[in-house]
C-alpha cells in the first residue's frame, strides 16, 4: 500500500525519441544530455528533482509557496498535472501544428484583479482541510511571486482568473416587462444586463486533504485515479513526494451579482444558487432538463438580493450529466423514454444500468469556492439538493433557508427529475430522522443502489495500512504497456473500414487491458469523477 517509486514495476521511465525527430525534443528533460530521451514519469530521488516546497494552509503565501505546474522546468515542479484542465490538449493540438516556443512565458501585466475583488485572505485559507481543491492565493500569484518570475527563477501560471462583465440574458428582460425584475443601474442595467463580476477557478487538489474529504487513504486515491485515466499520470504512484495534482477536469465559474465586498459579511443577506452544468439545457434550452430554468431562478433570486443591499452568487460547475458526461447522459435518456415510458422509477434504475452509478458529481468540494469568498453564512440557498446542502454545512457554513424552483417554472418534461430528486431527497430525511414524514409529503422514491454521496461527517476513517514487510504489502503498479508486453492483444482496427466488421471496435475499457486499442480512457473529464466515485 505503499505509493513510492520502489513499489512501481515499469519497463523503463523514459524512451527514445524516433530518429528524425528533433522537433520532439523532451520539454520535460532534466539533464542537456538527456533532451533526447521522452521521460515517461519521474521518481522523489532522480537527478534534477527540487520541487519548490509547498506548505499547504500556511497564511504566508511565501511560505506556503508558489504551485509550479509548467513544464519549462520540470525539476521545481510540485504539481502533478498541469494547467487549464482539459484545454492542456488543445495547447498541445496549437503548439504540434504551430511549431511556436514550447516554453513561451506570458507577460502578465495588468491581470490582477486590483480593487474589483475581496483583499482576504480569510481564515479559511490557513486552515489545510477547509480548501483542499483549489489554491486560495491562485488569484495572486503573478503579483505574490512577481519578481521571481521576472528573475527566471519560476516559470508560473495563475490559477483563478478574476474580471467584470455584463449579462444579456432574454429571460431576465422579459422578467423585467413582467415586473418581476427591477432595473436599478448597479445590479440591472438601464439595458437589461446583469453587471457581474466573474471568476474563473481550476482546480488544485491537495491529495491528503482530497482523500481525506472522501474517506480514503491517499496511497489509495493515488492508484484508483492512475488506473481510472488508463495511466495518464504515472507520476502519481512515483512521486508521493507531490501532494498536488491539477485534474484534467473543467473547474468552476463563479458568478457574482451586486456588492462584492458584502460577499464574507454575514450580516449582509447572501443568496447561492450552486449550479451544475447542462449544455444542453443551459445553452441550448432542451425541455428534458429542470437546469435552465433552475439557473434562471436563481440569478433572479441573486438579483433581488443584491438589490436589498447583499450580494448573490452563482457557482457554475463544470459537472455535465451528473459528471458522467455527455454521451452517458444522452443515452440514460434514451433508456428512461423506453424502459414502458419515462418514470421516476426509470430516472435512477436506468442510469444505473447504463453507468453503473447515477451521479459522479463531486459535491463534497463544492464548499471550497465559498470559504475561498470568506463566506461563513448563507441567508438564502436556491437549491432542493440534500447532498450539496449536507456538503455545505458540515463544513461549518451556516444555511439560514432553502428555496426550491416554484413548479410553474419546470417544462413539463423536465417533472420526471424534480419528482426523483424530490424522492430523494425526501428518503434521505426519513433515513435520518428514522422514519416519520410531515404529514402530507409524497412517499419517498426508491433510490438508487449505490446512492449519493454521504455527507462528510458520515464517512468512515480511513482504514490503517497494515503493519509489516513492505514487500508483504505492496502491490506493483504497471505505469505503462508497450507493443511487445506480455499478454498485450489489442483488438484490431482498420481506420476507414467500409463495415463496422471490417473496422472493428474501438477498446477503451479498463476490464480486459489486454485489448484495449485506445490510448486513454472514455468520457474524458469525467474519468477523474469516475474515479473518486
Amino acid at each position: 500500500r505503499r505509493a513510492g517509486s520502489e513499489q512501481a514495476a515499469a519497463s523503463s521511465s523514459s524512451a527514445p525519441v524516433h530518429p528524425g525527430s528533433d522537433s520532439l525534443r523532451g520539454d520535460m528533460s532534466l539533464h542537456p544530455s538527456t533532451t533526447h530521451c521522452i521521460k515517461l514519469t519521474t521518481h522523489q530521488h532522480q537527478h534534477g528533482m527540487d520541487p519548490v516546497p509547498i506548505k499547504w494552509g500556511d497564511p504566508d503565501p511565501k511560505k506556503r509557496g508558489a504551485v509550479v505546474a509548467t513544464v519549462s522546468a520540470p525539476g521545481k515542479r510540485n504539481v502533478i498535472g498541469s494547467h487549464s484542465g482539459t484545454y492542456s490538449v488543445y495547447r498541445a493540438l496549437a503548439l504540434a501544428k504551430s511549431g511556436l516556443d514550447r516554453n513561451f512565458r506570458p507577460d502578465f501585466t495588468n491581470t490582477l484583479p486590483g480593487e474589483i475583488f475581496l483583499k482576504g485572505p480569510f481564515p479559511a485559507w490557513s486552515v489545510p482541510d477547509r480548501i483542499v481543491s483549489i489554491d486560495p492565493w491562485g488569484h495572486m500569484a503573478q503579483g505574490i511571486f512577481s519578481k521571481e518570475m521576472e528573475s527566471g527563477e519560476l516559470d508560473l501560471r495563475p490559477t483563478i482568473a478574476i474580471t467584470r462583465s455584463h449579462l444579456d440574458i432574454p429571460e431576465i428582460k422579459s422578467a423585467i416587462k413582467e415586473g418581476r425584475v427591477h432595473q436599478d443601474g448597479p445590479v440591472v442595467s438601464t439595458q437589461g444586463h446583469v453587471v457581474v463580476t466573474k471568476a474563473a477557478v481550476e482546480p488544485v487538489w491537495h491529495l491528503p486533504g482530497v482523500a481525506e474529504r472522501f474517506g480514503t487513504a491517499e496511497v489509495d486515491l493515488r492508484r484508483i485515479l492512475h488506473e481510472q485515466t488508463a495511466g495518464m499520470y504515472p507520476e502519481l504512484i512515483t512521486r508521493p513526494d507531490i501532494k498536488l495534482f491539477m485534474p484534467p477536469i473543467n473547474g468552476v465559474t463563479v458568478y457574482m451579482i451586486g456588492s462584492v465586498p458584502t460577499i464574507p459579511d454575514p450580516s449582509k443577506p447572501l443568496t447561492v444558487r450552486i449550479h451544475d452544468e447542462s449544455g444542453d439545457s443551459d445553452i441550448f434550452g432542451s425541455d428534458k432538463s429542470s437546469c435552465r430554468p433552475s439557473l434562471l431562478y436563481g440569478i433572479e433570486r441573486c438579483i433581488e438580493t443584491a438589490q436589498a443591499g447583499g450580494a448573490g452568487l452563482i457557482i457554475y460547475t463544470r459537472q455535465e450529466g451528473n459528471a458522467l458526461g455527455e454521451v452517458t447522459k444522452f443515452l440514460v435518456y434514451n433508456a428512461r423514454k423506453r424502459a414502458k415510458g419515462d418514470s421516476v422509477k426509470a430516472y435512477f434504475s436506468e442510469a444505473d444500468r447504463v453507468a453503473g452509478l447515477s451521479d459522479q458529481r463531486l459535491h463534497e468540494l463544492t464548499p471550497d469556492v465559498l470559504h475561498w469568498l470568506g463566506v461563513t453564512k448563507i441567508d438564502e440557498l436556491v437549491s432542493d439538493s440534500e447532498v450539496k446542502y449536507e456538503a455545505i454545512v458540515a463544513s461549518g457554513i451556516q444555511v439560514v433557508k432553502r428555496v426550491a424552483i416554484p413548479q410553474d417554472r419546470l417544462p413539463p418534461a423536465a417533472r420526471v427529475e424534480v419528482q426523483a430528486q424530490e424522492g430523494q431527497r425526501l428518503e434521505k430525511r426519513r433515513s435520518q430522522e428514522g422514519g416519520g414524514l410531515a404529514s402530507g409529503l409524497p412517499p419517498p422514491q426508491r433510490m438508487p443502489s449505490n446512492g449519493p454521496h454521504a455527507s462528510v461527517t458520515a464517512r468512515p476513517p480511513p482504514e490503517p495500512v497494515p503493519a509489516g514487510p513492505a514487500s508483504k504489502r505492496a502491490r506493483h503498479i504497471s505505469l505503462t504497456s508497450h507493443p511487445k508486453h506480455y499478454s498485450a492483444e489489442p483488438m484490431t482496427l482498420k481506420w476507414g473500414a467500409a463495415t463496422s466488421e471490417e473496422r472493428g471496435p474501438v477498446v477503451a475499457t479498463l476490464s480486459k487491458p489486454q485489448f484495449r486499442n485506445a490510448i486513454g480512457c472514455h468520457s474524458g473529464a469525467t474519468a477523474v469523477h469516475r474515479a473518486v466515485a
